[in-house]
């Protein structure tokens, strides 16, 4: 099983997911935002045993219960071969976030960083195909004017049986700080992903 961990963006981002739908349909671009709600990664995905993961997603959660919520910046648009990424700027919390990330996993779950995970870069993806396609996509992204800042306030975890981008689903999504009951975070997010419901 492999596990994947973001904070939750949805609602932060919505006129910018919507400006990129838009411009993957005109453009014919795949889109990963089609099938996962706007999200800034936190660490990358890692692989672990089947009997463990809902003991690992457990502790994850157990973290983010302990986080206050807080600000990010956008930064700016990036290609590499196959990707074009919203990176965000790196600050004390979110460093911090990652970091503790790696230690609660490496020391519970014997599962080291990646070495991707040592030059960890902050991001949400927005488009995978060819780079012909990216630039061209990048070129209607620069157009949209971006946030100066959001109030990360949710988390998501996500899982997949191969690790492959387009098979991850969100299994947990709430809120940092102190868990509120299921019913009122059902609530919350009622309307938002149909489909997607919190740990019972």
């Amino acid at each position: 099983m492999y596990i994947w961990t973001a904070l939750y963006l949805e609602n932060e981002l919505k006129d910018l997911k919507k400006s990129i739908l838009e411009i993957s349909d005109k453009l014919n671009i795949r889109c990963p935002v089609k099938i996962l709600p706007m999200h800034v990664s936190l660490k990358m995905s890692f692989d672990i045993k089947d009997s463990k993961a809902d003991e690992c997603i457990m502790e994850i959660c157990d973290y983010f219960s302990k986080q206050a919520p807080f600000s990010i910046e956008p930064d700016h648009y990036e290609i590499f071969p196959g990707i074009l990424w919203l990176k965000i700027k790196d600050n004390e919390k979110l460093m911090e976030i990652h970091s503790n990330l790696d230690k609660i996993i490496k020391k519970h779950f014997r599962v080291p960083p990646s070495e991707l995970d040592k030059k960890f870069k902050f991001h949400t993806t927005l488009f995978t195909d060819t780079d012909e396609k990216l630039a061209a996509g990048l070129k209607e992204l620069e157009k949209i004017k971006l946030p100066e800042k959001l109030l990360a306030r949710n988390y998501i975890v996500g899982t997949s049986e191969n690790g492959r981008p387009d098979t991850f689903s969100v299994f947990r999504r709430s809120h940092l700080g102190p868990e509120i009951s299921i019913k009122e975070e059902w609530k919350e997010f009622e309307g938002d992903r149909p489909g997607v419901a919190p740990i019972k």
